[in-house]
């Protein structure tokens, strides 16, 4: 087995990341292979997808200002966690523990480290949906099966 990191632009809006990967690998005179797995950022299919939120958009409930001071998190942030996730589980100061999609994420999975200064992003609508799309574009230029997951290196 072998491990390549592709290489590509700054992902913005818009962006369609299966021509982004196709590119960025033509670049690199990478051929994807039979049976190759693409392992995708979250944030990068997110930030693709236009889930990117500038928080002075955001207007913090009651309940979302008095569980940022439990979390120690701000308001603006702990509003779109509690939009974002099925559930709060609980949490320490700065993490906020939260089912969801179905899943124990972080703070709802919202990303303040690959997004610009006053920004979030949040995770993709759908993830499934997100790399089934991406992989059957990829298969359709390509000609061969491939495998893409949409991942977070967080959790």
């Amino acid at each position: 087995m072998q491990l390549i990191g592709i290489k590509t632009p700054l992902i913005i809006p818009g962006d369609d990341i299966a021509v982004v990967l196709c590119d960025a690998m033509e670049t690199a005179r990478i051929t994807p292979q039979e049976n190759d797995i693409f392992v995708l950022a979250e944030s990068a299919v997110a930030t693709a997808e236009g889930r990117v939120v500038k928080l002075d958009t955001v207007k913090p409930s009651k309940k979302a200002i008095e569980l940022s001071k439990t979390y120690q998190n701000d308001p603006r942030k702990m509003e779109l966690i509690m939009r974002e996730s099925d559930e709060i589980l609980g949490g320490i100061p700065g993490v906020v523990v939260t089912i969801t999609k179905g899943v124990l994420s972080p703070s709802a999975g919202i990303d303040n480290s690959n997004a610009p200064e006053g920004y979030v992003v949040l995770l993709p609508a759908d993830p499934e949906k997100s790399a089934i799309g991406i992989r059957k574009k990829l298969m359709k230029k390509y000609n061969c099966n491939i495998a893409v997951i949409v991942g977070d290196s967080r959790t």
